[in-house]
């Protein structure tokens, strides 16, 4: 009779099981250790290019709105301050005679208010205009209802002012020049203040703005 024999075959060690489970463990300790270093960068840079175009997009807006006043009312010559309010086609006299004839008088206010905040206001004068007396302290606009806009986020004051018309905080001392120093800033904590595994993000802008003074003579309070 012919026995037919068959070598069986040899599995896995205990040791070779054990040792394949540590490799296989260091490899996802280090996958996982690169990905959460890749999101963490994404995130960092996204927040990034996101407060620099929020803060870019707002500078243009006072660029534009500076660029077209005719009269600034906040902050006075030689001052500063957070707030900032101006004319367009409104004479430096009576404050409230349109320059130009038939072009709409519009007044426009930036302001800080848990974030920098725009609206169109009212001129607080009376009517006619004729009857009104030249200003002689820098009035107080009220918004428009429906024109408030919330331009940014995360604004910071803490390093200074940020609208001024003195040297002292920037710019220069000229009577139709606004210097705008438009900081904002992202700390990296959660909403129990608690630290993020993320840097904080801090982005400046700084300029100065001079606006379409005609030659109708100054107001009082400049």
């Amino acid at each position: 009779m012919i026995v037919s024999y068959r070598k069986p075959k040899k599995g896995f060690t205990l040791m070779e099981v054990l040792l394949s489970m540590m490799i296989f463990g260091f490899i996802m300790v280090a996958l996982t250790s690169i990905y959460s270093t890749i999101q963490r960068n994404v995130l960092q840079g996204y927040r990034q290019n996101v407060l620099k175009t929020n803060t870019t997009l707002a500078m243009r807006a006072i660029q534009q709105r500076l660029s077209e006043a005719t009269r600034i009312d906040m902050p006075t010559f030689g001052g500063a301050g957070n707030e900032l309010q101006i004319a367009v086609n409104v004479d430096q006299l009576t404050g409230c005679n349109p320059i130009v004839p038939g072009v709409p008088v519009s007044v426009h206010r930036f302001f800080i208010s848990n974030g920098l905040y725009y609206c169109q206001g009212r001129l607080p004068v009376a009517a006619p205009c004729t009857n009104f007396p030249p200003i002689t302290a820098p009035p107080v606009y009220t918004c428009v209802t429906g024109t408030l806009v919330l331009l940014l986020n995360n604004v910071s004051v803490s390093s200074g002012v940020l609208f001024s018309r003195n040297s002292l905080y920037g710019g220069v001392n000229e009577r139709d020049t606004v210097f705008v120093n438009l900081r904002t800033f992202w700390r990296a904590v959660n909403p129990l203040g608690q630290p993020l595994p993320q840097n904080d993000v801090d982005y400046s802008l700084r300029t100065s703005v001079k606006i379409n003074r005609p030659a109708m003579g100054r107001s009082p309070v400049e």
